[in-house]
C-alpha cells in the first residue's frame, strides 16, 4: 500500500495513469523517481507546467467523483 502524497498521486498512481500518459512527459511517468517528480515541479517549461496543472485538475476531479461513489455506495 502506498502513501497517498503527492509524489504518489502525480507520478505513481495507477488509477490516473491514462491522464498521466495525457499530461505527463514520458520523461517524468517512466520510472518514478523523486529525482524526476522535483524536475517536472520546478520546471520552466510553460507547456510542461500548463499540462501538469491540468492533470492533477482532472486526476482531482476524477479522484472526488471515486470517492463520491465509494461513499453513495
Amino acid at each position: 500500500v502506498d502513501l497517498e502524497d503527492e509524489f504518489h498521486f502525480i507520478v505513481k498512481c495507477q488509477c490516473f495513469a491514462d491522464l498521466r500518459n495525457i499530461y505527463i512527459s514520458r520523461f517524468a511517468r517512466g520510472h518514478p523517481s523523486m529525482f524526476k517528480f522535483l524536475n517536472l515541479l520546478n520546471s520552466t517549461n510553460k507547456r510542461a507546467l500548463i499540462n501538469l496543472c491540468l492533470y492533477i485538475k482532472f486526476a482531482t476531479e476524477s479522484r472526488d467523483a471515486l470517492l463520491l461513489n465509494i461513499h453513495y455506495m
